[in-house]
């Protein structure tokens, strides 16, 4: 009987070590199988999920590359658009429906909603509240009378403060009725993402557009030929009417001469908006009009020409 028993726990153990060695080799080969999702050490496990992540990443990229083509340009302005001016369609935008500020770039309505409204041989009575504008500044004087053509050139070619409300309380009776004129305005050209509050863009709250939008004010007012002629002048001189001052603004607008075609804007420039521009160029039989919001701060006054360089050779 005893030896019978030793025969048996003989047996059981092993039994016993088979089965571990049998359950050995079956981890074994599932680990193997299974790699890299088990088995790893922690080194390898934290050097595989990155490698995963890396291509997975570099897939995402590729996908978003070959979708796009060559559509993502190199822009330093934080909202930007390219527009085809005849027909309104927007060939490229960046950000080109967030409502940004565009601080003087804003003139482009004050001027097109007083061609339209007024005759360039009105006379304007400078008030004294429209003198105390802070820079850029004609540096105009209340009482002063200037003929309204003389201040539109003022206006598009330098940017004068001044002279924007001069000519917003001549038009409008006053600067809020002549911001109700360009707010009418932009709704009648389909842009709901546009407020004025002011006829110079200096920076104020609700008085913002878009890249689009401002783009599509843009394409309006370069179909007015006395806007288009205001706007291509190179320079301009004139008296008050008493003849006691005289006045020479020259066009600050450098597209107009790096670029072949370029027939405008408007540059701007607030501490809230930054480097602004808006753009337009006759090519290849069509007119093109661009716009960035946010090109840069000081000192990288440039951006807004590279930028706007990049947007037309699209």
């Amino acid at each position: 009987m005893k030896k019978k028993l030793i025969g048996i726990i003989i047996s059981l153990i092993v039994l016993f070590f088979t089965s571990i060695l049998y359950y050995e080799s079956l981890l074994h080969k599932l680990q193997t199988d299974n790699r890299p999702v088990k088995g790893l050490t922690a080194s390898e496990a934290a050097e595989n999920k990155n490698n995963l992540e890396s291509k997975d990443l570099d897939e995402t990229l590729e996908d978003v590359s070959n979708s796009a083509g060559n559509d993502n340009l190199r822009l330093y302005a934080q909202s930007a658009v390219l527009m085809d001016a005849d027909n309104g369609r927007v060939l490229y935008e960046k950000n080109g429906f967030q409502e940004m500020p565009m601080a003087s770039t804003t003139k482009i309505m004050t001027c097109i909603v007083t061609l339209e409204n007024a005759s360039p041989d009105d006379v304007v009575t400078v008030s004294k509240y429209a003198s105390t504008m802070p820079d850029v500044q004609l540096n105009i004087a209340g009482g002063e009378q200037y003929l309204l053509r003389d201040l539109l050139y003022s206006l598009m070619l330098e940017s004068h403060n001044d002279v924007a409300v001069a000519i917003a309380e001549h038009v409008g009776g006053s600067v809020e009725g002549f911001a109700a004129m360009m707010n009418a305005k932009a709704k009648e050209l389909g842009c709901e993402h546009t407020h004025f509050v002011t006829p110079n863009g200096l920076d104020a709250d609700e008085h913002y557009t878009t890249a689009v939008e401002l783009a599509k004010i843009a394409s309006y007012a370069i179909k007015n030929e006395e806007f288009l002629k205001i706007t291509n002048t190179a320079a301009w001189e004139f008296k008050d009417l008493k003849k006691s001052r005289s006045f020479s603004v020259s066009n600050k607008d450098r597209f107009l001469y790096m670029y072949d075609g370029a027939i405008g804007i408007k540059t701007g420039f607030t501490g809230k908006a930054g480097y602004c521009f808006v753009g337009a160029v006759d090519k290849n039989d069509k007119t093109f009009v661009s716009a960035v919001l946010a090109s840069g701060w000081p000192p990288h006054k440039n951006y807004k020409w590279s930028d706007t360089t990049e947007l037309m050779d699209y």
